[in-house]
């Protein structure tokens, strides 16, 4: 025969397990983690890929995920599958989490694709890293593309701090052949583009190669992923390129402050897309319309790389990866 003790704890147990089953019922908001989320797993898009590059998801399967707030704060951003990510109208394209490192869309991430001026983002992280920014270059015919034509005065004299004011924000080819020509001048004809191929090897970007400093050669190409390495090394290497970058407009002298430039960005999407905070767009026949932005979420919460390289609206072509993407997630 069983022992009092032994019954009293049967019970006893039975009786707490009621309890707990009574509680729920009664109070399910309280003691069950909320509803974070519940959506359809993506199907593949048309070209076999898909819109999240970092999912583990199966094509047509539905799944339910219940997260409680605490847990959602910690995977934040949250695809959110009810908003589609269609395809952006360029050749290739992606945005890039800086905070987690983690890719939020691609589209022909490992295709090498003609940059044309973004190109500009390592000339002036060579020039920045050969000459001080202080320096006074004065301008020679010889490091004019057309004389005529130029913005510069043959004889002025500028410093190089200032020349990479005016290639980043007017993306002035001029100004990067003057970086690139006071470098060469002191060691050997084509110098600064073998430090621009030299350095993309060392940031690890396996696909990027440099013909030219200014991006006119359609030689210069870049994946979507080596020019968000390219970023991410810069940003933290030469925060003053991205300062730059961001400005809307800005004014530089001659060293003898005889001669003023008014820069205004080729960004149209500063001051704009209030998400953009800095960027660099590029243009020839043969890559199209390029860009490359760094954004914020409207919370502010998150940065991101975005890039769109061969579009015939460089600048929709952002402005709809841009919004697409932060309407897709859960911030």
């Amino acid at each position: 025969m069983m022992s009092l003790e032994r019954i009293f704890l049967i019970i006893s147990g039975a009786l707490n397990v009621l309890l707990i089953i009574l509680s729920i019922a009664l109070w399910p908001d309280r003691l069950l983690p909320k509803v974070g989320l519940f959506y359809n797993m993506p199907k593949s898009s048309k070209n076999g890929t898909s819109n999240l590059s970092n999912s583990n998801n199966f094509a047509g399967v539905n799944r339910s995920v219940f997260l409680g707030d605490n847990q959602l704060e910690s995977f934040r951003p949250i695809r959110d599958w009810s908003q589609p990510l269609p395809d952006i109208g360029a050749q290739a394209a992606g945005v890039y989490l800086l905070d987690s490192k983690k890719m939020l869309f691609s589209q022909n991430l490992d295709l090498a694709l003609p940059i044309a001026s973004l190109t500009k983002i390592m000339t002036a992280t060579i020039a920045l890293e050969q000459l001080p920014k202080e320096q006074i270059i004065t301008v020679d015919q010889s490091m004019l593309t057309i004389v005529k034509q130029s913005k510069f005065v043959v004889g002025e004299s500028m410093t190089i701090e200032s020349l990479i004011y005016i290639m980043l924000i007017t993306s002035n080819n001029d100004a990067a052949n003057i970086l690139a020509q006071t470098v060469d001048n002191q060691h050997a004809p084509g110098y600064f583009v073998a430090l621009m191929n030299e350095k993309a090897q060392s940031l690890g970007l396996k696909n990027t190669m440099f013909i030219d400093v200014s991006g006119l050669n359609p030689g210069n190409v870049a994946t979507i992923r080596d020019l968000i390495g390219l970023t991410e090394g810069t940003i933290k290497e030469q925060p003053l390129i991205w300062q730059i970058m961001g400005l809307t407009i800005a004014d530089v002298w001659s060293a003898d402050k005889k001669i003023s430039y008014h820069l205004e960005n080729t960004n149209q999407l500063l001051g704009v897309l209030p998400q953009v905070v800095s960027g660099k767009t590029g243009y020839t026949e043969e890559a199209q319309g390029c860009l490359l932005t760094v954004s914020q979420t409207l919370n502010k919460n998150f940065k991101m790389i975005n890039i769109v390289l061969g579009s015939q609206d460089r600048f929709e072509a952002m402005r709809q990866l841009i919004n697409n993407v932060e309407k897709a997630y859960l911030w």
